[in-house]
Parts: structure tokens; C-alpha cells; sequence
């Protein structure tokens, strides 16, 4: 069977090419996007935040190779339709017991501020099913770069 174990978002990450241990730089719990003039609410616009989404997938049995596929989704404040569409991957753990998966986005499209999730789903080789495995939030806040005087 295929385990989550972890996933969380980042900056950048890095890996040890000695010890094959994986290093997290700056874990992105929130935003703040100061733009002028601020775009019209609820339009869509681009960030230019670079960030990775880091996962790691694991198989319960040792002596068991799986596969399997997973799923991606960024979706807006309040709204469960999906920002972009959804990235889907392979979790191939028929060679190795554990494997981490690295997602870079050279960008984040958002629509104002607010909560983001990065909503992680999978499914086992032969599934069709869906099945959640992490909602990681992003906080984001949205300012005018001065503010206005009136």
C-alpha cells in the first residue's frame, strides 16, 4: 500500500549528495504580495514566488512494489474550483521503499488575498478512486505598495 508520509511547501529544497537527506529552505507559510496598483478583485494574476511542493510517498510493505498516481491541486479562498488545472504525477516505489517528490512552480496564480490550499490526493495502481492525502494552507495577503491617502 502507498503512504503519505509528509509534504510541505517551500522556497527551494536542497539534497545532500553524501547522505541522500533532503534540506527544506524557508517553509512557506504565508505570502504577502505588495503590488501597485493593485489588481481589479477576483481577476487572476500571477506571483512571482518560486516554491516547491515536497512530498514524501512511502510503500507499508518492504517486500511489496507498488505504483501508483497522484494529484496536485491549488484552489482559491472560499471556492473549490481549482485555480489551474490539477498537476498529476507517477509515485513509483517498485524499486525503492520511499520516494520524494519535488513539484516546482516558478509562480503562484492567486486572485486577492486569503487561504490557499495545496490539495494532495492519490490513488493505487489499478484504482480509480481519489484519496486525500494532505491540504497544506498558504496564507495570502495582498497590500497596495503605499497606502492610499484620500
Amino acid at each position: 500500500m502507498i503512504e503519505h508520509i509528509w509534504s510541505v511547501l517551500c522556497s527551494k529544497s536542497s539534497i545532500d549528495s553524501e547522505s541522500n537527506n533532503i534540506s527544506l529552505i524557508q517553509v512557506l507559510e504565508q505570502v504577502q504580495v505588495v503590488a501597485d496598483p493593485l489588481p481589479p478583485t477576483g481577476q487572476r494574476f500571477l506571483i512571482p514566488e518560486n516554491c516547491e511542493f515536497v512530498t514524501l510517498w512511502s510503500r507499508d510493505s518492504a517486500n511489496q512494489p507498488i505504483k501508483g498516481q497522484a494529484r496536485l491541486t491549488l484552489l482559491p479562498p472560499g471556492d473549490q474550483t481549482p485555480m489551474v488545472s490539477p498537476l498529476e504525477y507517477e509515485i513509483d516505489l517498485s524499486t525503492h521503499e520511499r520516494i520524494r517528490m519535488k513539484s516546482r512552480m516558478p509562480g503562484l496564480p492567486i486572485i486577492g488575498s486569503g487561504r490557499y490550499i495545496f490539495y494532495l490526493q492519490y490513488h493505487e495502481e489499478g484504482e480509480t478512486t481519489w484519496r486525500d492525502a494532505a491540504r497544506i494552507p498558504l496564507a495570502v495577503k495582498v497590500e497596495p505598495t503605499s497606502p492610499s491617502t484620500g
